[in-house]
């Protein structure tokens, strides 16, 4: 499907959201006016979202289905993501390593990871590409996929293994848009 217009090309009709954080809503606003607005037709939303912790499976998805029809952002679905705590295959830590490899170094430097910096970072390596596993199994086939851009935190993670992070989310997938929002509110006034 494409819109000669706009020259935005999708394979499918599935715009597909991974609403991360609550970071004010504009993950879920941009997929929603594409959706709406950018093509011809209207586009199918699906959108993936994280439960909310110590709280029930049903809370959570009611508690964002509400949000949603207070803002009256229409939705084809909406599927609350599990597993993000499982380990990963063994697969993805080996495409991990042979990316993130040609920038190993013994030496402290922005330029490079260390050792040291990977075992830090173990669990929260494990779990985007653990993330990276579920979007493929849900979203491969997706005319587009917008997702919670992850928090670059100065200082605690090195350029090249932030890097490597987004690597590994967007790598064999559909057409991505990394989103981060500001904290403030942007759906409604």
């Amino acid at each position: 499907m494409s819109d000669a217009k706009t020259g935005l090309q999708l394979k499918t009709s599935n715009v597909d959201t991974w609403w991360l954080y609550d970071d004010g809503g504009l993950n879920i606003l941009l997929p929603y006016v594409l959706t709406n607005r950018v093509v011809k037709e209207k586009l199918p939303l699906r959108i993936f979202a994280l439960p909310k912790q110590n709280c029930k499976l049903e809370e959570s998805q009611k508690s964002i289905e509400t949000l949603l029809a207070m803002y009256r952002i229409d939705y084809s679905q909406l599927k609350l993501v599990n597993g993000l705590y499982d380990a990963p295959d063994e697969d993805s830590w080996a495409l991990f390593e042979s990316i993130v490899g040609h920038y190993k170094s013994k030496e402290q430097s922005e330029c490079y990871v260390t050792e040291e910096e990977l075992i830090k970072q173990h669990t929260k390596t494990s779990r985007y590409l653990r993330l990276r596993e579920v979007v493929l199994e849900n979203s491969s086939e997706a005319g587009m996929i917008v997702m919670s851009l992850p928090i670059p935190r100065r200082n605690a993670v090195s350029p090249p293994l932030y890097m490597a992070w987004l690597e590994m989310l967007s790598r064999d997938l559909p057409p991505m848009l990394f989103v981060r929002g500001n904290n403030t509110p942007v759906l409604g006034v």
